[in-house]
């Protein structure tokens, strides 16, 4: 059962197990650079999932975890679309180069669940890119989300021109 949510640019949307939810954003988190806008989006994407190193903040399988360091309750959801344009590529160039660094030996704890995770986010990706049906290689049992209205979740981020 999902319990986690990535929505994509054309509102298809990639609903993995929790697990795997946790480890793609982990994966998009080790493929970000030092330069310093890259770390603010880091650090966005690590509130996002729990911290390791905080074993209250271990999921037990759910959508939800409170993040210890505020107490907030955080959801497992992202919409890539309420990213700037910007981040929405440092999310996917990220993606892709920790990908490929682990396909090429990089170590890491990956499943066969996340494999495969992985492997259709990347599909799904490709295939909004393409403009291909969105109601294809999508999660959502109920369609595609409906369109977006252009609101950012980072604050004090702004849209380039």
């Amino acid at each position: 059962m999902a319990k986690g949510f990535i929505t994509l640019d054309d509102g298809r949307g990639f609903a993995p197990r929790w697990r795997a939810y946790d480890m793609v954003l982990q994966l998009v988190i080790d493929g970000l650079g030092e330069d310093p806008y890259e770390q603010k989006f880091k650090q966005f994407l690590q509130g996002l999932i729990p911290n390791p190193d905080v074993p209250e903040e271990n999921s037990t399988g759910d959508a939800l975890f409170v993040r210890q360091s505020d107490g907030l309750t955080i959801f497992r959801n992202l919409d890539l679309r309420s990213l700037t344009r910007r981040n929405q590529q440092l999310f996917w160039e990220a993606l892709q180069r920790s990908y490929r660094n682990i396909r090429l030996g990089a170590p890491h704890q990956g499943t066969e669940l996340f494999w495969t995770s992985v492997r259709k986010l990347l599909r799904m990706r490709r295939a909004a890119a393409r403009r291909t049906s969105p109601y294809v290689d999508n999660d959502w049992s109920d369609g595609v989300l409906e369109p977006f209205d252009g609101t950012k979740i980072v604050p004090g981020w702004v849209e380039e021109p």
